[in-house]
């Protein structure tokens, strides 16, 4: 399951490997979601790949919202 995430603590921005971390996905599954969702990682000043604060909240709600659909109170 997806875990809580308090998205006024998020940072403004996050490399690929901090957004792995923090959504706790692998790097092919965070690549495969933002090619369903069509967010595109920008590149920051030391040349690294990174998502927006906005980006990261996008993915997450996705996520989440994909988890509980699953979900089934009744099992």
């Amino acid at each position: 399951m997806t875990n809580y995430i308090d998205y006024r603590s998020l940072n403004d921005f996050y490399t690929i490997d901090e957004a792995c971390n923090l959504l706790d996905v692998k790097k092919q599954d965070l690549k495969a979601k933002c090619e369903q969702l069509g967010i595109r990682p920008i590149r920051n000043a030391a040349g690294a790949g990174c998502f927006t604060k906005h980006d990261i909240r996008k993915i997450h709600n996705t996520l989440y919202f994909e988890d509980h659909e699953r979900w089934d109170p009744w099992a």
